[in-house]
């Protein structure tokens, strides 16, 4: 699936919800682009990853109550962490923290995300 408004995609399985068993009639947002198109106020920069604070990618809600959201990519390779439902926008586990203080093997820098 490709949002029509930020033009990201994703498969239909790995996002969950409704989006597994088909594809939607006409337009289709991600859940992030849905969010800003409902709430004026909110900027493209309220809403990252809380894992690796990208501001890029799909992104699920994970905690409305405090406006967190993660990459589905992130939790799935995050140990500790993990989707508790098929909507894929509650998680569960234990996140050790230490990860955001390692170095990625990656860039080779300490950021603010969290290691996988």
């Amino acid at each position: 699936m490709i949002c029509d408004l930020c033009n990201c995609a994703v498969h239909q399985s790995c996002y969950g919800g409704f989006l597994r068993h088909g594809v939607p009639e006409g337009e289709w947002f991600c859940d992030r682009c849905k969010a800003l198109k409902a709430d004026e106020k909110l900027e493209c920069k309220d809403i990252k990853c809380f894992l690796c604070n990208d501001l890029k990618g799909m992104m699920k809600c994970t905690d409305e109550k405090s406006n967190t959201w993660a990459h589905v990519i992130c939790v799935n390779w995050t140990p500790g962490i993990y989707f508790t439902n098929d909507e894929k926008n509650k998680i569960d586990g234990q996140l050790d923290l230490e990860r955001f203080n390692v170095t990625c093997h990656q860039c080779m820098e300490r950021k603010t995300g969290s290691v996988i």
